[in-house]
């Protein structure tokens, strides 16, 4: 968050009272992607709002759940992000939806 108000110009007086409030509560949000992985990760990231939903009607009320990546758009994606993406590049990408639908459904 610092980065971002000073990467869009935010004078210093202002990133150092957000800094001040917020403390400790800031943690890291770097990960290192090994370079076999960038373009799976890139177009992970680039699909987010890819998702097919289904609706679960139960007893308890009606709840939304993530079904999978909705691959159509991919290649659109991918080309626009000028990545080459491979056979190996999709199968990373499947085992990071299957990563992230795991997530979730432990969330529940």
């Amino acid at each position: 968050m610092l980065d971002d108000l000073k990467a869009f110009g935010a004078p210093a007086e202002v990133i150092a009272e957000t800094a001040r409030r917020l403390g400790g509560a800031m943690r890291a949000e770097v990960f290192v992607v090994r370079p076999e992985n960038v373009a799976a990760v890139r177009l992970f990231q680039a699909l987010q709002t890819q998702w097919r939903w289904i609706s679960v009607s139960t007893l308890a009320g009606v709840a939304l759940r993530r079904t999978g990546l909705d691959y159509g758009p991919a290649a659109w994606v991918a080309g626009v992000l000028g990545l080459v993406v491979g056979d190996g590049d999709f199968h990373r990408l499947r085992l990071l939806e299957s990563a992230a639908l795991e997530a979730w459904a432990a969330q529940r």
